[in-house]
């Protein structure tokens, strides 16, 4: 919603929307009802959307931070599937500080496009 500059407001719009649509969305999926109980108790009131974007621009800046001030990194990637057996490739960082500290942080996830034949 930030991104696209959308009103704080659209979070509670989507959260009275998204059960009428869950059953057509998730009707292949196993776990179906565990997904529908999930956002029916997600929190998406202007307050909280507001409080999340702050958090995720300041977890951000934090690693921007990380990235400058240590002395190496390393980068893994981990692949996997998901229960529609699409392929996910998780990237890791880890940083060494000059005080010798280490640490690990989640940069992303890409699911990937095609499949192997």
């Amino acid at each position: 919603m930030a991104k696209q500059g959308k009103a704080f407001l659209e979070g509670e719009l989507l959260q009275e929307c998204f059960p009428e649509i869950s059953d057509r969305l998730f009707q292949d999926f196993r776990n179906k009802s565990e997904f529908i109980s999930a956002i029916k108790e997600l929190q998406l009131s202007r307050n909280i959307v507001m409080r999340r974007i702050k958090m995720s621009e300041d977890v951000a800046h934090q690693l921007y931070n990380d990235f400058n001030n240590c002395a190496c990194f390393s980068l893994q990637l981990d692949e996997s599937t998901d229960i529609r057996d699409a392929a996910q490739v998780i990237v890791f960082v880890r940083m060494v500080f000059h005080d010798w500290s280490i640490k690990e942080e989640v940069l992303g996830m890409i699911t990937l496009k095609g499949r192997e034949a």
